[in-house]
Formats: C-alpha cells, structure tokens, sequence
C-alpha cells in the first residue's frame, strides 16, 4: 500500500506531470497537448489546495504508519492521482493506439489510480470520503478544464483558418 500511496504524492506525480509535459512539448511536439497537461496539472493543484483550505477537515487520529501533516479533506492523493492518471488516459484514448492496447492501458491507469485511494483509507490517512471526494472532484475539475482547453483551441483554430 505504501507503493500506491508513493504513486499518489507530489515526489512522484511533479516529476511524472513534468516529465509528460517535456514528451509533448519536446518530444511528440505537440504543444496542444503539453499545454493540456500543464494546465491540468497546475489548476489541479490550485483547487485541491483551495478545497482543502475551505473544508479544514482534520486527518484520521490513528494512521496505520506514522503521523501525516495537513488537511483530510478531499485527498490530495486521490484527487491529483486522477488528474495525473485522468490525463494520460485521455491521451491515451486520442492517441494512435487502438485495440486491445488502449484498453489495457485505461485498465491499468484506472486500477492504479482505485489503489491509490484505497491505499490512503488502509494506511488510515484519509476517510473513505475523502478518497470518494478527491476522485470526483478530481474527475470533475479534468473534464472541465478539458471543456475549455477544446474551446480555447477550436476559436484559435477557426480564427487562424480565417485568416489563412
């Protein structure tokens, strides 16, 4: 449970977030989709910290390994998991890869990013509705700002095929 939970902390998902921003923008150069990635990644953070500062929910009083600073409620874990795992699974889906492989991959990413909320209740870092919370607020807050990044890019689009 301690791996998952590893998978769901800022020491690997910043240089995960990072790491896919540099494939998009220096790799693939596709800087629509490494702007989608810094955009989730940054607003992600915001509003989980700005959700956490508005609700101030204490942490579990017994955690199963040690004491863990800050705020319960929603899970950062949870939430920035999904983000992270949410992103790379809708990359994924618009991607080339089709098949049997692109649907093993959600498979994974989806059961990855379950564990990681599983393994914050089990840990006893988190309630169950903290968990439940990050991962829908989590979804809520990628979709959204994936509505409007489209909407970004189809106006820069329409415009640019104006002019040209």
């Amino acid at each position: 449970m301690e791996f998952f939970t590893l998978l769901g902390s800022q020491y690997f998902l910043i240089p995960a977030f990072i790491l896919l921003m540099a494939y998009y923008f220096f790799v693939r150069k596709n800087n629509w989709n490494g702007i989608r990635v810094a955009v989730v990644s940054l607003s992600s953070l915001c509003v989980m910290f700005g959700l956490k500062m508005l609700f101030r929910r204490p942490r579990p009083d017994m955690p199963l390994l040690h004491e863990v600073k800050g705020l319960s409620f929603p899970s950062g874990h949870a939430f920035m998991s999904f983000t992270f795992f949410g992103i790379v699974i809708y990359l994924i889906y618009k991607s080339r890869f089709k098949g049997w492989k692109r649907y093993l991959a959600v498979i994974i990413f989806i059961l990855v990013t379950l564990l990681v909320g599983i393994s914050r209740i089990y840990l006893r870092v988190h309630y169950a509705s903290d968990v439940i919370a990050g991962f829908c607020m989590g979804f809520m807050w990628m979709v959204i700002t994936l509505v409007i990044l489209r909407q970004v890019e189809n106006r820069r689009n329409l415009r640019f095929n104006k002019i040209v």
